[in-house]
């Protein structure tokens, strides 16, 4: 799975280092990383233009004193970024021209540690749904191969003791596929299975846009599509050896 690597701009050392421990708290939980702290665009736009690919998302302040605004930064750049600003409404229009093609939150200032993780982990999620988009994995069933698009997958499930793996998908025919070339080692290993799915115990994973986490993390709820396109519920408990994100 590849993290999600943030960069940090915030003009005050000390928001810039609190910022920088929240997103180090729930590192682990959302598979990022800080790869960039800055206190200026200036300083910014030098460590960024030395290596562009090592930012994937950006937290940063509108208001940074002199030089470009964190809107300007954003503009020139056109990564995923959570705006911050003691006057927001005054940038909302902006904010939502930005929007229309960069995936953007935002929040009033001061951003209180719970507030910001939950921005933070918007924004992960959004860019593991955005990057998952037209992807599609190889299988082989009853020795045709096929290709999946990974956005139609709802449900993976190894059956423990046996070859045959099973897969079920969002569609008009709900049959489980048994897929005759599959390990649960190899589906836990494609590249966009961690992007794009929650392992929810050690032989089941549920695709992160079919899925509600509720209370606790105790089960999850699962929606599809039935054979006459209604949307159908189910419940699947989670194992205790696996923590589920936060929405």
């Amino acid at each position: 799975m590849s993290k999600i690597r943030f960069a940090v701009i915030e003009d005050e050392e000390d928001f810039l280092e609190d910022r920088c421990e929240v997103l180090d708290e729930i590192a682990k939980d959302c598979n990022l990383e800080v790869t960039l702290k800055a206190r200026s665009s200036k300083e910014f736009f030098e460590k960024y233009n030395a290596n562009p690919d090592n930012v994937d998302a950006m937290i940063l302040d509108i208001d940074l004193g002199e030089g470009r605004t964190g809107l300007d930064i954003v503009d020139k750049v056109r990564k995923p970024a959570l705006l911050a600003s003691g006057f927001i409404d005054k940038y909302l229009t902006k904010i939502e021209d930005l929007a229309d093609d960069v995936i953007i939150e935002h929040s009033l200032k001061p951003i209180s540690a719970e507030r910001l993780k939950k921005k933070v982990r918007s924004i992960c999620r959004r860019i593991r749904i955005e990057n998952s988009v037209n992807q599609a994995i190889a299988i082989t069933v009853k020795g045709e191969k096929r290709r999946v698009p990974v956005n139609d997958i709802v449900f993976l499930r190894s059956q423990k003791g046996s070859t045959k793996k099973m897969m079920y998908f969002n569609r008009q025919n709900l049959t489980p596929l048994v897929c005759n070339d599959l390990t649960f080692e190899k589906i836990m290993n494609w590249s966009v299975t961690d992007s794009c799915f929650y392992q929810i115990s050690k032989y089941e994973c549920v695709n992160i846009n079919n899925v509600e986490i509720l209370p606790k993390g105790e089960k999850v709820k699962l929606w599809y599509i039935d054979e006459d396109g209604n949307r159908k519920d189910d419940f699947l408990y989670v194992s205790p050896n696996y923590e589920l994100p936060q929405k």
